[in-house]
């Protein structure tokens, strides 16, 4: 946490992401800990010898970009130094028919998202681009049909919706091009910012999710991730005809999720078998995952050589290798690897 770079996570709303924040402001072994005092509802999570903030999140920053920002939100408004820092994005996904079940059960207990401020492309949602699903101060004791029911509910594709550039689509004006091409950009962009980011974990994987996390970012835990399989949403018996349903609405996100999790095996895998990796480029034969291979062609190779923070680390065997590899050789190793040994926090 010594250097200029800052992870910034993105919060889906029921998806473990709370229990999450609190793994990063209170669980990582650091050589200074966020400071996390009883009362106060964000934790101050500074660099060694340094009053700057490694975590862009809503218990070290707050919701400073608005309740639950979505990608949309976070990347027009996240402060960035273009000379020195770089942000690493980071989320959780969890399985669309639960995460929708306890999002049902949030609002029935009376939550709201009243604070979100859903900005795109400079301004906020008209009445007529995002009317209200409910009249009065909240919904509580909506039913689930009811839930279900209304056309305009955020709840309904959100994870496709807050991880998608909605500028793409026009933002919230539903006229702005047909429905079902407005779906297909959303779920491509939805998947290529999954890829980009650094890290994602998955609530139904929360051990994996943590080894991914600790190998991407070369940080340890100091307790394990605990899986719960007892949730509110768990505890809600819906027939069915109903669970159809909620993947209709949802069939974007079913989409997205499917894609996470043969996204999310890989990254596990290949932080697994890093050594391997390694070898098999010595040998003159390059690993490919998809996401690494976006990730190149999508930054260039960004990925530019920090050759003295590689001394200690299993690629400075690619480095030294004989013949030197190319920039995008190394490019792609480093991406395989989600960054692993470029981040410089």
């Amino acid at each position: 946490m010594k250097g200029d770079d800052v992870i910034v996570f993105l919060h889906i709303q029921k998806t473990g992401g709370t229990t999450f924040g609190r793994h990063l402001v209170q669980n990582v072994r650091l050589e200074v800990p966020c400071d996390c005092r009883p009362g106060q509802k964000k934790c101050t999570c500074y660099r060694p010898n340094r009053r700057e903030t490694w975590l862009f999140s809503r218990f070290s920053t707050g919701w400073s970009c608005g309740l639950h920002a979505d990608w949309t939100e976070l990347t027009n408004c996240v402060p960035r130094d273009p000379l020195c820092s770089r942000f690493y994005y980071i989320t959780l996904l969890r399985d669309p028919v639960s995460r929708y079940l306890s999002e049902w059960r949030h609002v029935q207990r009376g939550a709201t998202s009243k604070t979100s401020l859903h900005m795109c492309d400079g301004r906020t949602p008209t009445p007529e681009e995002l009317p209200p699903c409910y009249e009065g101060t909240d919904w509580s004791g909506c039913t689930l049909q009811e839930f279900m029911d209304c056309p305009y509910n955020l709840a309904n594709n959100r994870q496709v919706r807050m991880l998608a550039d909605l500028s793409l689509v026009g933002c919230y004006n539903l006229s702005f091009i047909p429905e079902g091409k407005r779906a297909q950009l959303l779920l491509e962009s939805a998947k290529k910012n999954l890829r980009g980011m650094a890290f994602f974990g998955l609530t139904e994987f929360q051990r994996k999710t943590q080894y991914l996390f600790e190998r991407t970012f070369n940080l340890k835990f100091i307790r394990p991730f605990m899986q719960y399989n007892s949730t509110r949403a768990g505890g809600v018996e819906v027939d069915e005809d109903t669970i159809r349903r909620i993947e209709e609405l949802n069939d974007l996100d079913m989409q997205l999720y499917d894609y996470a999790k043969d996204l999310f095996q890989q990254r596990v895998e290949v932080a697994a078998g890093g050594l391997p990796q390694v070898r098999a480029a010595q040998e003159g034969g390059l690993p490919t995952l998809s996401h690494g291979a976006a990730l190149c062609e999508r930054q260039r190779c960004a990925c530019r050589p920090h050759k003295a923070r590689f001394g200690s680390h299993p690629l400075q065997a690619l480095e030294n290798r004989t013949p030197a590899p190319s920039e995008a050789e190394k490019c792609r190793h480093h991406v395989l690897l989600g960054d692993l040994f470029l981040l410089n926090f």
